[in-house]
């Protein structure tokens, strides 16, 4: 039986056909990961995989990290080089001879380090590099079954370390010890690599993103929570602004006004609508309320292998919505020097419509 990304892989050779492009050049990125399963951390060692647009890619790799990859030799190539020897001199190895010498134009990963890039343009001089985003970001932005099932996964798992948070206390405790235990409950409930949750009490939450501080929490104030996590290589992201304590009527008329936002952006959403007319969607419900200039982010972003990818939900980008494009819907106001409130999903495409993959209340939450 294939796997998905042997047949990814087909698609992004047809892809380069298509483009008259040479290669792809992908190095450990969310990009290589898409297509072969397969990451590690970047460090100063090139791992490289090496794709034409027909025949067998070839992974360029450590020679020591060899084994790391043996999973993939059943349709992959692994090439690996010594400490003593240039990397950049096995990749030019690894193309045709016919090409080493010839005007090239090569997609190469938008996330390659650039003292890698520019070894790679002094050893193939006639080479023209563009990036790689052109050719898997169509393709990346619109999800499988599978793809889709790990996302809805990783936003159930995110409710459940949410709820947890917000059972426990707020009222005088730091901004950074709430944003340590909201960590912790997503390592509970499975998650991974929850760094940076923002925690953002009164004031810190006008500013969207704001780094969690020693600020301690009061009773009385709104607190902004935004965290992403990692299931299975896909990410989660939620927020919910919850108050500690009994609100002001200026808070919950803003918290209205953000929530209409939300539900009157899902309800933009469908195929063919483009990603600016979901935006200026909620933009317009929050601009008729007098707080338009308070709204100071696009409305959300795609999300999948990266936590921000295509598309964007932003005032410019006509690119229209397809069935099992995902994204974030988060509209808020941010009120300078007074609170700020924002409430974010994750929401799919579907043939009808759309669907939220965040189930999660948006009632107002009140905390101790």
């Amino acid at each position: 039986m294939e796997s998905p990304f042997q047949g990814r892989l087909d698609r992004v050779q047809r892809a380069l056909r298509e483009a008259k492009l040479d290669y792809l050049f992908l190095s450990i990125s969310p990009d290589l990961f898409y297509l072969t399963g397969y990451t590690t951390f970047v460090s100063e060692r090139l791992h490289l995989l090496v794709i034409p647009p027909e025949g067998r890619p070839t992974m360029v790799t450590p020679g020591f990290e060899t084994e790391t990859v043996e999973h993939l030799a059943g349709w992959i190539d692994i090439a690996g080089w010594l400490e003593s020897e240039d990397p950049i001199a096995l990749v030019r190895k690894t193309l045709a001879p016919r090409d080493r010498e010839s005007p090239l134009r090569i997609a190469i990963s938008d996330h390659t380090r650039a003292v890698f890039v520019l070894r790679m343009q002094a050893s193939l001089p006639r080479a023209q590099f563009v990036p790689a985003s052109q050719i898997l970001a169509p393709m990346r932005r619109v999800k499988d079954g599978s793809e889709l099932q790990i996302l809805k996964e990783a936003q159930d798992m995110a409710v459940r370390a949410l709820q947890r948070l917000v059972e426990g206390p707020f009222a005088g405790r730091m901004e950074k010890q709430v944003a340590a235990d909201l960590r912790h409950h997503c390592e509970a409930v499975g998650l991974e690599n929850a760094e940076g949750p923002l925690v953002g009490s009164g004031p810190n939450g006008a500013s969207p993103h704001l780094a969690p501080t020693d600020r301690v929490i009061q009773r009385g104030e709104p607190v902004v929570i935004d965290f992403g996590a990692v299931h299975r290589g896909y990410y989660s992201d939620c927020t919910r602004t919850v108050h500690v304590g009994p609100p002001s009527a200026e808070f919950r008329e803003v918290f209205e006004i953000v929530r209409l936002a939300n539900h009157t952006a899902l309800a933009a959403i469908r195929p063919g609508a483009s990603c600016e007319s979901v935006d200026r969607a909620a933009r317009q419900v929050i601009k008729e309320a007098g707080y338009g200039e308070s709204f100071t982010h696009r409305l959300g972003h795609g999300i999948g292998i990266e936590v921000h990818e295509e598309p964007y939900l932003v005032e410019g980008n006509k690119l229209l919505l397809e069935p099992n494009m995902t994204f974030t819907d988060e509209p808020g106001i941010y009120l300078a020097g007074k609170f700020g409130c924002r409430l974010e999903d994750v929401v799919a495409v579907s043939e009808g419509g759309s669907v939220k993959l965040t189930e999660y209340t948006h009632d107002l939450l009140i905390v101790a």
